[in-house]
């Protein structure tokens, strides 16, 4: 699976940057550089997990990004970027 940035629209401040795929620390931080996030003064912290699209409840064609915590149906494996 070719590993890929999720461009998510939060609530408030992202409490996170999430990549599609399980993929290493550094993998990670270069993905975050080519995106154009800066890394380099920051304490990141990475995180392996599972995610899939749900139906937003009473919004038609809204989707919204739940975290699974272990592989399902539809689920699919996300790195999780936090600066701490």
């Amino acid at each position: 699976m070719q590993s890929e940035y999720l461009y998510l629209w939060w609530d408030g401040e992202p409490p996170y940057d999430v990549i599609r795929g399980h993929v290493s620390f550094d993998d990670a931080i270069s993905l975050l550089e080519q995106e154009g996030i800066p890394t380099e003064d920051y304490d990141w912290h990475h995180a392996h997990d599972y995610a899939r699209f749900v139906p937003r409840q009473g919004r038609e064609y809204d989707m919204e990004f739940v975290r699974a915590g272990s592989p399902g149906p539809g689920a699919f494996p996300i790195t999780l970027m936090e600066v701490q």
